[in-house]
């Protein structure tokens, strides 16, 4: 073999290899683009809106903390009855939880209370009234004043 034939057998071949390189390039972009597709959603977004509140036997709503009135002015052993109102000023369903009563040390313990009617839900704007009984142990210590703060917890989910 002469070398000019080696030379254009190697030229011939480095062309027909650009070649092949070139146009599975071009086909492989073009089966690339041929088969990328999408789809996309978008909407308006808010939030659900949660809020308890609360009234004192008829009174406005509030978020707390809500005056008890004077019912516990010359507080003496015995029971103390209050009607109070919870309403879900929510968009959503407000679970309530077993309500709790913070007593002031001072106090020694001797007022503590029991809760009717709380049920265990409450729907979008619904409300309820219950009633509270604060029971007030006979070894109340006298002359002494303190806070006592009630609350019902609640949740927007389970």
């Amino acid at each position: 073999m002469t070398t000019t034939t080696q030379k254009d057998r190697r030229g011939a071949m480095l062309r027909a290899s650009i070649a092949a390189v070139a146009v599975l390039g071009i086909g492989g972009a073009i089966t690339t683009a041929a088969w990328t597709d999408q789809v996309t959603f978008a909407g308006d977004v808010q939030s659900a809106k949660f809020d308890l509140r609360g009234a004192v036997q008829g009174g406005a709503w509030y978020d707390g903390p809500i005056d008890l009135g004077d019912a516990f002015k010359n507080l003496q052993p015995g029971d103390v009855t209050k009607t109070i109102a919870l309403k879900n000023n929510s968009t959503v369903n407000a679970y309530l939880g077993e309500s709790v009563l913070e007593v002031d040390p001072a106090l020694n313990g001797a007022i503590t209370h029991s809760v009717e009617n709380l049920p265990a839900s409450l729907a979008p704007n619904g409300y309820v009234n219950i009633k509270v009984t604060f029971h007030v142990a006979d070894d109340l210590p006298m002359s002494t004043a303190g806070k006592l703060q009630l609350t019902f917890p609640a949740s927007s989910a389970r």
